[in-house]
């Protein structure tokens, strides 16, 4: 028996014992403890019966007195919500390298005196048999099968958590308050006149992302073999039928994610005369995902950081083999200026393909211990210090040296993976057009320290920063934002199909501007600024888009 299926035997024995035991294990109080003395407790039933028929107890009464009505509800909201996950699924998460990095994370404010590390191993039982209840993975359930007789909450701890995530939402509100100026003084000093009157040209064709585009195209899939992958890697190519050379722009998805997440845009950019491949890297697909949860093979090791890279290059290396076999149909790609487009983990891809080098210094530093990043607020740093792996194998690290694909011509990054895995030292090698989209709303991958302050790093002399206000992490991902995981609609945010021409219109724009020498290419160019951007975003969400900013303006900004 593999080490993966061992440990989800265990985790599922230890919920079938305790299933057993439901009048012993299940923590009887939850216990809000000020260090050093100060204790308030509290039966978990009576949040129970709260949550469940709105009964209130004299002694839960006290402490809902102090919140309004509207707080009481999504108090019992937040309790009884169902988040559909098995036992498998919980056991196989929590026993990985990440999620046992979480669970220790977690545990730094649950204080059970004397138990040590009872804690973490308690709170991995708890949430496997709760996700085997039936009454649903919810908080309450969480709550009845901790096995320790007491759930003691550091509220001195918990208290600095919240501190800190306001003082995070704070300085995300300031930054983007002077994005929003930033925009403002470009457009006043820009002699672009096209920026006044971008509403009235949204009803030419070719302007407008929700018209089709004029190209006919096809798409055909194919598996080219990868040395560093025992499957082969699947991908979709759309070509449109179309006279000259063809540019060409390449999509890497995000972990759990796969061909069909951008299928719309690639539709729609060979429509405009755009040749697109879509990867689907098998290491971190729906299908790999999924089965990994349920209980069949393992989560994709440090290999990934060098491998996907290197999926793009052997992409290219494969279509340029087709090229010369098939010169009609191939050999109008431009396979010499090539785009790339790639979210979240493929932020990070694309982004490493065009030059940016891993920062083995800054991992060391930020990841050298498991709880070096306390109580983290950034939760894509969980995944980013797996990449730390990479330089514990001298064959990786060189590797990793060598992930630069000078076929690359521009790189449009939509929530990228970037602070502790490249740093500024590693970002400071990109020196083609890159283009990052943020949200303000991506609790995963945080908008200041992931993708405003990077932008900073960025060594290109032709760059764009997108903030895109209320959208998250999912927004603009198609087949529903879920991928392998079930994700709640409020971390999905406003209406996905709503919000994608925005991602149409500018990616159509930037790539139609730097990957060929078009006689309309300037034309492109003029839409690369925030009215366009602007005009294409709906309600509730607003854009902005700027090409210049400074750690000095962002310091400037929080310090006002």
């Amino acid at each position: 028996m593999n080490w993966p299926r061992g440990l989800l035997a265990l985790g599922l024995g230890l919920g079938t014992v305790f299933s057993g035991l439901s009048q012993v294990w299940g923590a009887e109080r939850l216990a809000v403890f000020l260090p050093p003395l100060i204790e308030v407790s509290l039966p978990v039933e009576d949040l129970a019966q709260f949550a469940e028929t709105g009964t209130v107890s004299r002694r839960l009464d006290f402490y809902l007195r102090r919140l309004n009505p509207e707080q009481q509800a999504a108090l019992a909201d937040l309790l009884t919500r169902d988040f559909n996950l098995n036992p498998v699924t919980v056991s196989q998460f929590t026993y990985s390298s990440i999620g046992e990095d979480l669970l220790r994370r977690l545990t730094l404010v649950l204080h059970s005196a004397g138990e040590g590390e009872a804690e973490f191993y308690a709170l991995r039982a708890a949430l496997i048999r709760a996700a085997g209840d039936p009454g649903g993975f919810t908080l309450v359930n969480i709550l009845r099968h901790y096995p320790l007789e007491k759930l003691r909450i550091d509220l001195d701890m918990s208290i600095r958590v919240v501190r800190e995530a306001s003082q995070l939402f704070r300085q995300r509100d300031l930054v983007i308050a002077g994005l929003r100026q930033e925009a403002t003084q470009e457009a006043q000093s820009s002699s672009l006149a096209f920026s006044n009157s971008v509403s009235q040209n949204l009803a030419q064709p070719r302007l407008d992302p929700e018209a089709v585009g004029a190209f006919e195209w096809q798409m055909e899939s194919f598996q080219f073999d990868h040395p560093w992958r025992d499957t082969p890697v699947p991908v979709d190519v759309y070509l449109p039928e179309r006279m000259g050379r063809i540019p060409l722009v390449v999509v890497s998805h995000g972990i759990a994610s796969d061909r069909n997440t951008f299928a719309y845009l690639a539709r729609h950019w060979a429509s405009r005369g755009i040749g697109v491949a879509v990867l689907e890297h098998p290491g971190t697909s729906v299908e790999r995902v999924r089965n990994f949860l349920s209980g069949f093979g393992s989560l994709p090791g440090p290999y990934e950081w060098v491998a996907r890279p290197e999926d793009i290059s052997s992409l290219l290396d494969e279509l340029e083999l087709k090229a010369q076999q098939d010169p009609s149909r191939w050999g109008r790609l431009d396979l010499q200026s090539v785009g790339l487009f790639g979210q979240s983990l493929g932020g990070y891809t694309v982004l490493a393909t065009a030059g940016a080098s891993l920062n083995p210094t800054r991992l060391q530093e930020d990841c050298q211990t498991s709880n070096s990043l306390g109580l983290t607020l950034n939760a894509s740093l969980l995944l980013q210090c797996r990449a730390n792996e990479v330089f514990q194998d001298p064959a990786l690290a060189a590797q990793a040296e060598q992930l630069v694909d000078e076929r690359i011509q521009a790189v449009f990054a939509l929530n990228p993976l970037t602070s502790t895995v490249f740093g500024p030292e590693g970002l400071g090698q990109v020196g083609i057009p890159v283009m990052i989209m943020a949200g303000s709303e991506d609790y995963f991958a945080p908008s200041l320290p992931e993708q405003i302050e990077p932008f900073t790093w960025l060594g290109s002399q032709q760059r764009y920063l997108v903030m895109v206000e209320g959208s998250t992490h999912f927004t603009f991902l198609g087949g529903g934002g879920q991928g392998a995981f079930p994700v709640p609609q409020e971390l999905i945010g406003p209406d996905p199909q709503a919000a994608r021409p925005l991602l149409k219109g500018l990616t159509t724009a930037f790539f139609r501007t730097y990957l060929q020498a078009e006689a309309d290419s300037e034309d492109y160019a003029a839409y690369l600024n925030s009215s366009y951007a602007e005009a294409l975003t709906p309600d509730p969400l607003r854009t902005t888009l700027i090409r210049e900013l400074t750690e000095e303006q962002i310091q400037l900004a929080l310090n006002p």
